[in-house]
């Protein structure tokens, strides 16, 4: 099976997190590797994302404090973007490029409801 690597940025629904994991290595043909930014404004949340993240044996990561804005709810969108920039730059380039792993950018409530190929 080809790689694929899911680069999520989750907020605050953890079960969204839980249920787009189940459904993509239930329906996508190819093996996915996640990457979960965890960009949360509590601590609760954060803790909540990274038990959730163990428990299911995903990486996960929380951008640096100078890669993002402070959340409102006004620049939640922004903010997500910064953490993606960061993410991708950081993480994503160096640890995927040599493998020509085709890399997914999906929001948290993104998700396959049937069988599917990302090739």
């Amino acid at each position: 099976r080809e790689r694929v690597v899911a680069v999520t940025v989750v907020f605050n629904q953890v079960q969204m997190l839980q249920y787009q994991v189940e459904l993509m290595r239930a329906m996508a043909e190819e093996a996915v590797d996640f990457l979960v930014v965890i960009n949360s404004p509590t601590v609760e949340l954060r803790e909540e994302y990274k038990a959730l993240c163990r428990a299911m044996r995903l990486r996960c990561v929380e951008p640096p404090a100078s890669e993002t804005a402070p959340l409102t709810a006004f620049t939640a969108s922004g903010n997500h973007s910064r953490a993606l920039n960061w993410a991708w730059r950081a993480l994503v380039l160096p640890d995927y490029r040599a493998t020509h792993a085709l890399a997914l950018i999906l929001d948290a409530d993104v998700f396959p409801l049937g069988p599917v190929s990302f090739r």
